[in-house]
């Protein structure tokens, strides 16, 4: 480390864990250096003569909100898009704002919006799929605690950098040249969003002053990673107090495994995932007759439907036929419990099971009836049963990487970090180039602080990936690309100062 970026060790200590407190911002002992360069520049606009003397000083008085800002705007790094993680956005306007059609009044919050390339592709969606736009009460809003990013997004003009994943038609309605390399976002979307400074671990959220209450869809992404648990906990329990009763959140892939499942209840086994407050309505029986109540008022939805109504009928095999005691075929029950699954109506499947005589089917076909009764009892929020029906599953075959999987993802969820990192190297033991387990052992271990071993898996994770075509979904990773997962990876090992 170069002599101007050397301090007491217990100095660098104190001012890690006021910055951490203050801002969020989680400096691990191999991103030293970034924080005490990011202070060191700091120093100067602040007006001290040397970085121990602005280290002693920051810890000493009482931070006003422009010293925080203007701290920030040293200490944090945007990177993003436009079109960022579509397929939350697809799932926001293709199935959530069904809900929103009768009342047409919708507020949406980015959180740590960056430069705006994310509120702005959100109004976008909204002038490109609501055919009744103008009859609309839409809110978004956009925050960071960043001034300089805010500057920017107030600003709407952007470089090709931000255009990585822009259609090209969307690129010439909504955007106009302004200069070399500088493209204007268009005033009817700029009016569309309102861009206010926000520190999330400030705790001054929800507030009725700042228009941070009453949010029906909250993105904050890629912001997690660069937090301890503990903060991210603090951040969750607001997000909890500013969201509607069937609000959600989404965060990135990468960060899902830090919502703690105390704080909010992850959706089903769908892509993409999102998270509801616990005592939220959303995935009751009342909702998922929405389209129902829609199709009678007569309202008509223009984003295609992604996923069938459970008011849909489906034909009981069970109602006309019963267990033999030989089976030479269970394809039609087979189809039937996995539509009820897809329907994520969990409690019919699992009284379903309860018909079956399990003894009597092949072990493949016991394996996806168990299979699909642990997802369901995980759905449900029964974790214990869930977790139960896992070790049934690892009884039937104690060399299925599936069945560990499922069962280290249900550990993780209870909260037993510790037993699902048993149960990942498990299966690492048994198939070492499993890149799921890989990639979320790194996860974990960074959560641990366990920063050299996280980093092993996670390069271990990028060289395997870097074998499989960029464009295949990669198995049990919730729909992710594999070119969206060396993003990802390659996005927390650059915080970690680890080029790819």
């Amino acid at each position: 480390m170069n002599d101007s970026l050397q301090i007491d060790r217990s100095l660098y200590l104190s001012i890690r864990d006021f910055v951490n407190k203050r801002m969020g911002l989680y400096f691990t002992d191999s991103r030293e250096k970034d924080l005490l360069r990011g202070l060191t520049n700091a120093a100067e606009t602040f007006g001290y003569k040397d970085l121990k003397t602005c280290i002693e000083q920051l810890l000493s008085i009482n931070w006003s909100a422009s010293q925080i800002q203007t701290l920030a705007s040293y200490l944090t790094v945007g990177e993003t898009f436009f079109f960022r993680h579509k397929d939350q956005i697809d799932y926001v306007f293709d199935e959530y704002l069904k809900s929103k059609y009768i009342s047409k009044k919708i507020r949406i919050w980015s959180a740590a919006c960056c430069s705006g390339e994310e509120p702005y592709t959100l109004a976008m969606y909204f002038k490109e799929k609501i055919p009744d736009i103008k009859n609309w009460n839409i809110t978004i809003l956009g925050t960071d605690i960043n001034p300089v990013f805010l500057k920017k997004a107030k600003s709407g003009i952007y470089t090709e950098h931000s255009f990585r994943s822009t259609p090209d038609v969307i690129r010439k309605k909504y955007f106009s040249v302004v200069g070399r390399n500088r493209f204007k976002i268009d005033d009817s979307l700029m009016d569309m969003v309102k861009f206010k400074y926000l520190n999330l671990a400030a705790q001054t959220y929800p507030s009725a002053i700042n228009e941070i209450n009453n949010i029906d869809v909250i993105f904050c992404r890629n912001v997690f990673i660069y937090f301890n648990q503990e903060a991210v906990n603090k951040v969750i329990t607001s997000f909890n107090n500013c969201l509607t009763d069937d609000g959600i959140l989404f965060v990135s892939p990468a960060e899902t495994f830090m919502v703690r499942s105390n704080l909010m209840n992850k959706s089903p086994f769908t892509n993409p995932m999102f998270f509801t407050k616990p005592t939220s309505p959303i995935q009751s029986e009342s909702k998922k007759d929405i389209t129902k109540i829609l199709n009678e008022l007569n309202i008509t939805i223009k984003p295609k439907k992604l996923y069938k109504s459970t008011s849909e009928q489906t034909v009981n095999p069970f109602e006309y036929k019963t267990v033999k005691k030989n089976v030479p075929d269970f394809s039609k029950e087979k189809e039937y419990l996995n539509k009820i699954f897809e329907q994520c109506d969990y409690k019919k499947l699992i009284e379903e099971i309860k018909t079956l005589n399990l003894s009597l089917l092949t072990k493949l076909d016991k394996k996806f009836v168990l299979t699909l009764k642990g997802k369901s009892y995980a759905n449900l929020g029964k974790l214990a049963d869930s977790l139960k029906t896992c070790e049934a599953l690892i009884e039937l075959d104690k060399l299925d990487i599936d069945s560990y999987f499922l069962h280290a993802s249900i550990l993780i969820e209870m909260g037993e970090i510790n037993t699902a990192i048993v149960e990942l190297n498990k299966i690492l033991y048994l198939d070492s180039s499993h890149i799921m387990s890989h990639f979320m052992l790194g996860n974990i271990l960074r959560t641990e602080n366990r920063n050299d071993e996280a980093n092993k898996h996670m390069q271990k994770a990028l060289i395997l990936l870097e074998k499989e075509p960029p464009d295949k979904v990669l198995e049990k990773s919730e729909g992710l690309t594999v070119n969206r997962i060396i993003d990802i990876i390659t996005t927390l090992l650059k915080a970690q100062g680890i080029k790819k």
